[in-house]
């Protein structure tokens, strides 16, 4: 019995690990474009994102949502797919800014994408 219980919390621990690895594939924001999923699991996300909605200078990378994945070419260009299996990466937006890998800001002009 015991060893059922060790075995089943080795593995338990051992599937944390591994998706703890998985999301923690940080990158500089501002090389971050393509297509995106937006998770509603954070779990599963690839990045935790707060959304700035106050100023956009604050955020370390101002995104353009593209309505063409194909455009989707260059920093702050994102394509927001409804299919997971089409996604580049994923993103999960959080509550508060301390959680967040990076803060991002949705630009209306296109000419604003990426960082400074």
């Amino acid at each position: 019995m015991k060893k059922i219980f060790f075995l089943v919390l080795f593995l338990a621990l051992l599937e944390s690990k591994i998706s703890a690895q998985n999301r923690m594939r940080y990158e500089d924001p501002c090389q971050i474009f393509g297509t995106a999923y937006v998770e509603t699991d954070r779990q599963r996300a690839t990045y935790f994102v707060y959304i700035e909605t106050e100023d956009d200078y604050s955020a370390d990378l101002r995104v353009f949502k593209e309505y063409n994945q194909l455009y989707a070419d260059k920093s702050g260009y994102w394509f927001l797919s409804k299919t997971k299996a089409f996604a580049d990466f994923s993103i999960f937006v959080v509550p508060y800014r301390s959680e967040a890998d990076f803060t991002i800001f949705y630009v209306e002009d296109e000419m604003n994408a990426g960082c400074d």
